[in-house]
């Protein structure tokens, strides 16, 4: 279960607001001529790293270390900060520890009496986090992203007494959290996300009153999450997600007013979530999927008004989704999928604000009844496997990109509501329901519709012509269902712009009319497989040279396989099986 699925390793605002203020007088002292014991740490440090980057490339003897690239003097000269940063560190290191040296890389930089600020990015010291670095009694800020560290936090980080954040992302730091962290009175902000970590969080961690963000994301940190963490009043972000965290969502969390986020994704929580949760005005984001949450979703989360992102999928909730929901004004993302909740999908959902553009997911629970024709001013809507029935409301059309209802109990195809003007939807599955009648002729009517999927159904007749005809359809999937209609034709110059086209298994007859092949030139996959096909293959087939998958097995097809086939330099799967077809299958040339 160890993946990240959920949001959002944000930066730290503290953090680029200190950036920003950095290259604000990062050139002020730039003259100054450097003290010659920081300019020999600099140097040590330098000689133990490897620099394709050429970031250290203006560090050179006998010049003033604070022009040099990245460092930054106070007005005695003293070294207060050092900022290197590789922004594609993700693709590369930009600087990495030479294996050979003797000490402990970085080490050096624990001389540096006066740093104030220490920010890396992809610098690989490839080694444990240099226990000298407690020498730095005025270090603030201790922000290193991908730094590669080894080992264990040494106890000797307790005597940095100034340190206000630290950052210590994507390493290979292991073992418990020293205690000693505990001694950083001033820390407001503790981030070690994506290393190795184990055990449980320090109780004395409850003693840090001025600690606004802890973030231990990915890690394997277990045991429950302390009821200690409800006393640090002024917390602003939560993320212990992606660890091994058990038990239950300690109540004691809705004491923290000034949250803002609470991840706690990838675990191994139970229980259910308590109501103080409702407690959190402030709270913009709670994430608590893959966990085993169960119990139902309490309807007190309405309370906080300021939630713009709630992911409870892949537990194991039940009941209804609260219709309280619907009266949270900054909501954009409702993620409920892979649950066991029932009932009807709230018609209150509808009473988001437009501008909000919501997205629901409620695919894979159990609900029922039939689908609301309020949730006209949503942005998509994913609830497949369900057990809904009815039809499709049109109101869906109006501004929602993307709507999947697939494998659920719809039944009618009638027009349900009136058509709303220049409807935006883009993207719509139908497929696996219980679908009766001729295709729907409303479905003309969606201007924009790019993707439309009526698969495995029980629709009758041929196929509309205003259907193929919508400029934006590129994708249309009809298979298995009983048409029992040959394939179109057009009488004058038609041009579709379908790309892909699946029509397996519909009880097509008749011939494949080489003006249907010329109506769609775009066509990159063709599957016309298990149905009556007959006749002859048109030469023109070769034409459509787009094609990379072409299916036309088990049909009533006779004759040559036309040599214009070999013009298809594309294609990767071809399939003529279980056809009458006479001779060999022209090759590439």
């Amino acid at each position: 279960m160890k993946r990240m699925a959920t949001p959002r390793k944000e930066p730290l605002i503290v953090v680029v607001i200190c950036l920003r203020l950095i290259a604000n007088v990062q050139g002020r002292y730039s003259s100054v001529l450097c003290d010659e014991g920081d300019s020999n740490a600099l140097l040590e440090f330098k000689a133990e790293f490897t620099d394709e980057a050429g970031q250290l490339q203006s560090w050179k003897e006998g010049t003033s270390c604070c022009s040099w690239n990245g460092v930054n003097c106070n007005f005695n000269g003293r070294v207060r900060g050092l900022r290197l940063l590789n922004r594609n560190h993700l693709e590369a290191p930009s600087m990495i520890a030479n294996p050979n040296i003797s000490t402990v890389a970085g080490a050096s930089l624990g001389r540096l009496a006066a740093l104030n600020y220490l920010i890396t990015e992809g610098i690989h010291f490839n080694g444990p986090i240099p226990s000298t670095w407690g020498s730095l009694q005025v270090l603030t800020h201790l922000n290193l992203v991908d730094p590669n560290f080894t080992g264990s936090i040494p106890p000797q980080i307790g005597n940095m007494k100034d340190l206000r954040n630290l950052q210590l992302d994507e390493g290979e730091l292991e073992d418990s959290l020293p205690e000693d962290i505990c001694k950083l009175a001033n820390l407001t902000v503790l981030q070690i996300i994506g290393n190795k970590l184990t055990g449980v969080l320090p109780p004395c961690m409850g003693n840090m009153t001025s600690i606004q963000e802890i973030s231990f994301g990915s890690n394997f940190l277990w045991g429950n999450i302390p009821s200690w963490i409800g006393n640090l009043a002024y917390l602003k972000k939560l993320t212990l997600s992606d660890n091994l965290f058990s038990g239950p969502i300690p109540p004691s969390l809705g004491r923290l007013t000034n949250l803002k986020q609470l991840l706690l994704s990838d675990n191994l929580l139970s229980g259910s979530i308590p109501q103080e949760i409702g407690n959190l005005t402030e709270l913009t984001d709670f994430a608590a999927e893959n966990n085993y949450l169960s119990g139902s979703i309490p309807s007190a989360l309405a309370n906080c008004t300021s939630l713009r992102f709630l992911g409870l999928h892949h537990n194991e909730l039940r009941g209804f989704i609260p219709k309280e929901l619907g009266s949270l004004p900054e909501l954009t993302l409702l993620q409920l999928f892979n649950n066991n909740l029932d009932g009807p999908l709230p018609a209150e959902l509808g009473s988001v604000p437009e501008e909000n553009n919501l997205s629901i997911d409620v695919s894979n629970n159990s609900l029922s009844g039939p689908i609301p024709d309020t949730l006209s001013s949503i942005g998509a809507l994913y609830a497949a496997n369900n057990f809904f029935t009815g039809g499709f409301p049109l109101s869906l059309a109006a501004k929602a990109f993307s709507v999947d209802l697939s494998n659920n109990r719809l039944s009618s195809v009638r027009q349900v509501g009136a058509m709303p003007q220049n409807p935006q939807l883009n993207q719509l599955s139908l497929g696996s329901n219980r679908l009766t009648g001729r295709i729907p002729p409303w479905l003309s009517s969606l201007v924009n519709l790019g993707s439309l999927d009526l698969s495995s159904n029980e629709l009758k007749g041929g196929i509309a012509h205003s259907l193929f005809a919508l400029k934006s359809l590129t994708s249309l999937n009809i298979s298995s269902n009983p048409l029992n209609a040959d394939l179109p034709t057009w009488s004058h110059n038609f041009t579709g712009n379908i790309g892909s086209l699946d029509l397996q298994g519909a009880l097509l007859t008749g011939p494949l009319p080489a003006k249907f092949l010329d109506s769609f030139p775009n066509l990159f996959h063709l599957d016309l497989s298990d149905n009556f096909l007959v006749g002859e293959l048109p030469s023109n087939i070769g034409d459509r040279v787009s094609l990379t998958y072409l299916d036309l097995s088990s049909n009533k097809f006779w004759g040559l396989v036309p040599a214009t086939i070999q013009n298809l330099s594309q294609l990767s799967y071809l399939d003529l099986s279980n056809n009458y077809f006479m001779g060999p299958v022209p090759s590439k040339p």
